[in-house]
């Protein structure tokens, strides 16, 4: 299902959506995501972990086996 909001600027759309984001996590995904191209996926993946309040070593092991085989 695909849904989409129509309104003028400054209606509150993107604050609408952030909103809902805040109650159901992974409900938004904005345009440009803000990925660091100077990173390695495997580098992207453990900073990703990180943000999920995974510990360094719990980001790491999750990490190894799919960059291990890349």
């Amino acid at each position: 299902m695909i849904t989409g909001l129509i309104g003028l600027n400054g209606a509150g759309k993107t604050t609408h959506l952030r909103h809902l984001h805040d109650r159901v996590p992974g409900a938004y995904l904005p345009d440009h995501p803000c990925i660091p191209l100077e990173l390695s996926a495997c580098e992207l993946l453990t900073r990703v972990g990180l943000m999920k309040k995974n510990t360094g070593g719990e980001a790491a092991r999750a990490v190894a086996m799919p960059c291990a085989t890349y």
